[in-house]
């Protein structure tokens, strides 16, 4: 790791982030630390919070809406009792997945969507329900778009996070989706990866992660989702 990223930083201005960890092979989850080591490094110097120096438009919002990243405990089906559990918590949001390969443990549509009414039966219409992919799921995308998007939809879940796939499902899912939207982004690296999304209009959320694009090209992704009116959900969350 030290012969390939020192090489391009020793006698550098750490106030070239953009130009040092943008581009090629600066790109990646391996420079993005280096990234966010160079913003603490600035921060330092100028000597303010680095949320500062990237709230370039007004006054920086200091508080983050945390949801519970939830739905993965050994009896992941009686999910409601962990719903509760968080919603005790101060949490008026959850994050549920899919659980065990769902040809393994012999799960069906069939079975699953009646355990998302109970659970939000459980947590009551003011709670926010999410859900992860559906990739453990066995399923075709013709039932993920007819039945599954349908019963959220019904169960006013708050956003369907990389339903499944690649860009011509998600555009699938979101044609079927109203209430729910439909979130996307973690595992890009670039503004240039996410663009496309954006202009499909392939999901309606950002969920970029800085630990894999580094604070610099996140502030950039950041930046065109707000020009595009998109809003902004970072992959923050607590739980399992």
């Amino acid at each position: 790791m030290a012969e390939v990223i020192e090489p391009g930083l020793l006698g550098q201005n750490p106030f070239d982030v953009d130009q040092l960890c943008s581009g090629g092979e600066n790109w990646g989850e391996r420079w993005a630390g280096v990234d966010a080591a160079l913003w603490g490094i600035i921060g330092k110097a100028k000597g303010l919070p680095v949320y500062k120096l990237l709230a370039t438009d007004g006054e920086p919002d200091t508080h983050l809406h945390m949801y519970a990243s939830a739905g993965v405990e050994h009896e992941w089906y009686n999910n409601g009792e962990e719903a509760l559990r968080y919603k005790e918590m101060g949490f008026d949001a959850m994050k549920l997945r899919v659980g065990t390969d769902w040809e393994f443990s012999g799960m069906t549509l069939d079975k699953y969507i009646p355990i998302m009414q109970r659970l939000r039966e459980a947590v009551g219409p003011d709670f926010k329900l999410c859900h992860e992919n559906m990739n453990n799921s066995v399923i075709t995308i013709e039932d993920l778009v007819q039945k599954f998007c349908s019963a959220i939809e019904e169960l006013e879940f708050h956003w369907f996070e990389h339903p499944f796939g690649g860009i011509e499902s998600y555009l699938k899912v979101n044609e079927a989706l109203d209430v729910v939207k439909v979130s996307g982004g973690e595992g890009a690296l670039t503004r240039f990866e996410v663009r496309e999304w954006l202009n499909r209009k392939a999901y309606e959320i950002v969920q970029s992660d800085t630990n894999v694009t580094g604070i610099t090209e996140c502030w950039h992704i950041a930046r065109m989702d707000h020009l595009l009116m998109c809003p902004i959900v970072r992959t923050a969350g607590t739980g399992p």
